[in-house]
């Protein structure tokens, strides 16, 4: 009781806590006094377009833009430092540059419950606010940008057909628009686009692109893209945001771009050369690789303990939390079967940061199920 007890007062502590937090937001209301009513100042450098992405007749479309969030740039060779930039329209922190891809997101206004900034594909006769002009069509593709600083943002359609929208077309636009709502008073940017090709080309366009933003953000070398030309678990966070279900499509030989490759189905991987053609394993494996995990829990085994393999130490981890359950639910229940089905699904656990446990998984429930059933057998024998 004393426990449970105990339990009851540290959530409650947890969740005071939780309220308590303080909650960091932005305004356009005028009648506040730290109302933004103009947007920052936002560039959209490139706009590219590729076909037959991930199936036959779909179209992608990847600008690359940069959104100020330091207050300071340059716009024709005029260096500006303007009071308020994107950071102003976030709740996250931005006392560190550069940013992670995936970490800082742009916030709704709290005033209209809308966000400031949309990503668009129009077509119209030229780059001059297209969304206004009166022989611009209608918006085909819309997105909002949650992402700040420099960065990779998208819009996919999967079908032309479908869509109307047809690759390579002269008069088709990609446009940064500030929410007319929001901000009455701004215009936006638009590029023409690009067409670059189909996955050959957009294999090499994504390692470019990866490249330049390693050196807009002043990353040291081979943080984004290693020695190799492939690009890191880092350099993933960007790509994910330029190619929606990029693992999808990254196991092809045309897309051979990632430090850690994506295991297509089937594929025999395994480091003690060990086949596992199971697609969960696969899935597993690639999810792992998308981490730093492994690389973290080696260098922490071999610089303490001189161990060479941090699988070691997750074998042991696993061990000995699938014995604990035993232990703990056997001293709980009493009953035997529960205890040890405890334990083996403790242990199974271990897929998520071992994928190639997953064999030993299905051996060990396996071998569980011919015990527990020699058990039913020899009990119904006796009644």
């Amino acid at each position: 009781m004393n426990i449970k007890n105990t339990l009851k007062k540290a959530f409650l502590m947890m969740g005071i806590t939780i309220v308590s937090l303080p909650f960091v937001s932005w305004t356009s209301d005028i009648n506040e006094p730290s109302a933004i009513t103009s947007i920052p100042y936002f560039e959209i450098l490139e706009a590219v377009s590729f076909q037959n992405i991930h199936q036959s007749g779909d179209i992608l479309f990847v600008a690359k833009i940069n959104l100020d969030e330091d207050g300071n740039y340059i716009y024709n060779n005029v260096n500006y430092n303007p009071s308020q930039n994107f950071c102003q329209l976030t709740s996250s922190d931005c006392s560190t540059t550069p940013i992670v891809a995936s970490s800082l997101s742009i916030e709704k206004d709290l005033f209209t419950q809308q966000h400031p900034l949309n990503f668009n594909y129009v077509e119209c006769s030229g780059s001059g606010n297209c969304q206004n002009s009166s022989t611009t069509q209608t918006v085909m593709i819309s997105s909002i940008v949650k992402r700040i600083d420099h960065s990779l943002i998208s819009l996919y359609k999967s079908s032309q057909t479908i869509s109307g929208i047809n690759y390579g077309n002269t008069t088709g636009y990609l446009c940064l628009s500030p929410n007319a709502v929001v901000f009455p008073s701004n215009s936006e940017k638009c590029l023409q686009i690009e067409p670059r090709g189909s996955l050959s080309g957009l294999s090499s366009y994504l390692v470019s692109s990866i490249r330049d933003l390693q050196t807009d953000l002043e990353l040291d070398q081979y943080t984004l893209i290693n020695s190799n030309s492939k690009i890191t678990n880092l350099g993933m966070d960007y790509v994910n945001l330029a190619v929606p279900s990029f693992s999808q499509i990254a196991s092809t030989p045309s897309m051979q771009i990632l430090e850690f490759q994506v295991q297509s189905s089937g594929e025999n991987y395994d480091p003690l050369a060990t086949p596992i053609p199971l697609e969960l394993a696969d899935s597993l494996l690639t999810e792992y690789n998308a981490t730093k995990l492994d690389e973290n829990v080696t260098y922490l085994m071999g610089y303490t303990f001189g161990i060479d393999s941090g699988s070691y130490f997750w074998q042991f981890f696993f061990i000995l939390i699938s014995i604990s359950s035993v232990f703990f639910f056997f001293f709980i229940t009493r009953n035997g079967f529960f205890s040890l089905f405890s334990g083996i699904m403790a242990y199974s656990l271990s897929i998520f940061v071992i994928p190639t446990n997953l064999p030993i998984i299905f051996s060990g429930i396996a071998l569980a199920s011919l015990l527990m059933g020699s058990w039913l057998v020899k009990r119904m024998g006796q009644n």
